[in-house]
């Protein structure tokens, strides 16, 4: 008897869902609209072999911003495996697809955001290739502009003093720029975990006037002053350029991006996509206890402190939740310029209660002293960071990231 009126109960939800997908948004000439007032979307269709689809319209801003979406869909990817999910499609073509978070056989999410510096109409098309498979969904969007209103860019700094600091590892921003021929500029400070750690630096702009090859940048400039690089030319279309920089370096530091535009009485507007900064940096007082040992994670991975030398030593910890599979995690420890000697300060590096490897800070320019070491193993496990200062009494300003986390 249960068996009869589910099925009965599935027949009707077959039925029901066929007779609406007619006039639902099945086709991408008739997708639904949404904007930041009308960011939530629901949905049930029968799958199809061949594809059944759902489309959602998004007019997205450009310039880098960052617009999550996400679906919540039944059943689950542990029933439907592949076959169901979403993609978006932006002005060129296929943007990406999203990925699913699980194998729940219930229920499953879904995740992407667009973030490119190219605004325009952008469809979300909702997929379904499980022929008679019933699916729900709930699609929503967030940090879409409302309808008819401009979305309002962050733009640098107009001077060194003035200039911006991002937050985070990666940030996409940009704006316009007057063009002047003495040159004008934005400005964004960077802080750099070292380590080697790459970093990107990409900036596309556009309009093309014929001379923009040398007259549109940007320069980056070191903690010192001194120009470290310019960026070059990597790509010209009809109607904008991108120029780019990568740069690696063995110690943090802060440096100076500069981008400039001498085209004289030409407006460009660009977007600045920067990957392989610190982060946000977490300032603390000493941790001089292990049992007070901060955690370094891959959202708090940066921190600076101060530590007050001592001949017989004294010491600040730290723990490391490494994750294993060969992931290759760098530990760096930057001290300011002190006057300190060498084997005074640096760090130690304990796996469980045993000592595997020690750093002592090397001399490098105006000063700084620079210790390092790198986590490569199968196994996941925490590792201790323990950063020493034996100098009699003289104070060592310091930064400790942490970076492949």
């Amino acid at each position: 008897m249960r068996k009869s009126a589910l099925a009965t109960c599935l027949a009707l939800l077959l039925v029901t869902l066929s007779a609406t997908s007619a006039s639902a948004n099945d086709v991408i000439g008739r997708a639904q609209g949404m904007d930041a007032t009308h960011n939530v979307a629901h949905g049930a269709f029968v799958g199809d072999s061949g594809g059944a689809f759902r489309y959602y319209a998004i007019d997205y801003p450009g310039f880098g911003a960052a617009v999550p979406i996400t679906m919540v869909a039944q059943p689950g990817r542990g029933t439907a495996g592949l076959a169901t999910g979403f993609k978006i499609y932006g002005p060129h073509g296929l943007f990406g697809e999203a990925i699913g978070d699980d194998r729940s056989t219930t229920e499953s999410a879904y995740t992407l955001t667009i973030s490119h510096v190219q605004p325009g109409r952008y469809f979300v098309q909702v997929y379904n290739f499980i022929h008679g498979l019933p699916m729900t969904y709930r699609l929503s969007a967030s940090g879409l502009p409302s309808a008819g209103v401009a979305t309002p860019v962050p733009t640098g700094g107009t001077t060194p003093g003035a200039a911006i600091v991002p937050g985070g590892p990666s940030i996409t921003t940009g704006g316009t720029l007057e063009g002047s021929s003495g040159g004008s500029f934005a400005y964004f400070n960077l802080e750099y975990p070292g380590g080697q750690s790459p970093l990107s630096i990409t900036l596309g702009y556009s309009p093309l006037p014929f001379n923009s090859v040398e007259a549109v940048g940007f320069h980056l400039y070191g903690d010192n002053g001194a120009l470290l690089g310019t960026s070059a030319e990597s790509g010209r279309g009809e109607t904008s350029a991108t120029e780019v920089f990568t740069h690696q370096n063995d110690f943090a530091r802060r440096y100076l991006l500069q981008v400039f535009n001498y085209l004289a009485s030409t407006r460009i507007t660009y977007t600045l996509v920067i990957t392989g900064l610190t982060g946000a940096i977490q300032e603390i007082a000493g941790r001089g206890d292990p049992g007070s040992a901060l955690p370094l994670t891959a959202s708090q991975s940066a921190v600076r402190s101060t530590l007050l030398g001592d001949r017989a030593g004294r010491f600040s910890f730290f723990t490391l939740p490494y994750p294993g599979g060969n992931r290759v995690v760098r530990v760096t420890v930057t001290f300011d310029p002190a006057g300190l000697s060498d084997g005074e300060v640096g760090f130690n590096l304990f796996k469980d209660a045993s000592l595997v490897g020690t750093s002592a800070g090397a001399i490098r320019e105006n000063g700084v002293r620079v210790a390092g070491l790198t986590i490569n193993e199968a196994d996941a496990r925490n590792f201790g960071v323990q950063v020493y200062n034996y100098s009699a009494s003289r104070s060592a300003r310091y930064l400790i990231t942490v970076t492949g986390l």
